[in-house]
């Protein structure tokens, strides 16, 4: 029977294979995921290592591939950030019998946490006779304007992704659309006119994600109408 040389794999394998021993390896982007996961399937604990990539979204895959093909662990999987890759691209990865790799349906896992009725719970304990509790539909109105105001943004990181530049980091300020197109042409190399551009197509995608279930209904056009509107207001 054919063994496998321990001697050529690499240490930070052998090291994680001792960890996870006879469990299952799930390795994820972050902490974040970690805890959330760990909190979500508590069940699943003691036969489930969450393991952290190094390098984010692009090292669960790297890290995930050399689980596969320089050990003998099967039962190794990887869960990363939907970021801008397509629903098809999503339901693939989910009805592949034989995959390994998962993507959130949503951009980020942190996103499930953008529910209407969980915050609402959350808040309930804040307020009182004289300052009403906010109703869903209010707290999904200010969730959508929190997602207008950082539309720009996230374009501007499509792009960035694109040009294979890196994002904006967090704290990134969201005034001045000037200085978001100015900064992103000079992350992907291109001229400010054609920033503007590819930010703008990008927005429209993105805007069209974020409208309310009851405006579904409408077509593209409207939507980029709606969002010419909104970045002249």
């Amino acid at each position: 029977m054919a063994t496998r040389d321990i001697q050529a794999i690499p240490p930070h394998l052998v090291a994680l294979l001792v960890e996870v021993g006879p469990s299952t390896l799930i390795l994820v982007e972050g902490d974040d995921d970690k805890y959330a996961l760990n909190e979500w399937y508590p069940e699943g604990i003691h036969n489930v290592l969450y393991s952290i990539a190094p390098g984010g979204n692009p090292g669960v895959v790297r890290r995930l591939e050399e689980v596969l093909t320089q050990t003998s662990l099967k039962k190794a999987f990887g869960i990363v950030d939907r970021d801008f890759r397509s629903a098809e691209e999503v339901q693939q990865h989910l009805e592949d019998p034989d995959g390994h790799l998962f993507i959130w349906p949503r951009y980020e896992l942190e996103n499930y946490l953008l529910t209407a009725a969980a915050i609402r719970q959350v808040l309930r304990p804040y307020y009182g006779s004289r300052a009403p509790l906010p109703t869903e539909a209010e707290i999904e109105a200010e969730l959508f304007t929190l997602c207008q105001e950082l539309c720009p943004l996230m374009a501007a990181n499509w792009v960035c992704l694109e040009a294979g530049a890196n994002y904006f980091p967090e704290g990134f300020p969201l005034a001045g659309r000037a200085a978001l197109v100015q900064a992103t042409a000079a992350k992907v190399i291109c001229s400010e006119s054609e920033a503007e551009e590819r930010i703008s197509d990008r927005e429209v995608l993105l805007f069209w994600g974020l409208m309310p279930r009851s405006l579904l209904r409408w077509e593209l056009p409207v939507a980029s109408a709606l969002l010419s509107c909104y970045r002249r207001a």
